[in-house]
């Protein structure tokens, strides 16, 4: 994203679409931290590096509520 932070993205979809559940994974948690993230409105919040199985677990908590 040439011009555009993930949590400014995020703050910028949830403009549009408040409910759409966000993840963010980050390699830079110096950057935006986990509370920062939920303060955004972003729902789950991931540090690199991750496995598959941690992306699948977050997307299947965000999608069962």
């Amino acid at each position: 994203m040439p011009n555009l932070c993930g949590n400014e993205l995020a703050s910028e979809i949830l403009k549009i679409a408040p409910k759409l559940p966000i993840i963010l994974c980050t390699g830079f948690g110096d950057a935006i931290g986990e509370e920062q993230a939920a303060r955004i409105g972003i729902k789950k919040y991931l540090r690199k590096p991750l496995n598959s199985a941690q992306l699948v677990s977050a997307i299947q908590e965000l999608l069962t509520g």
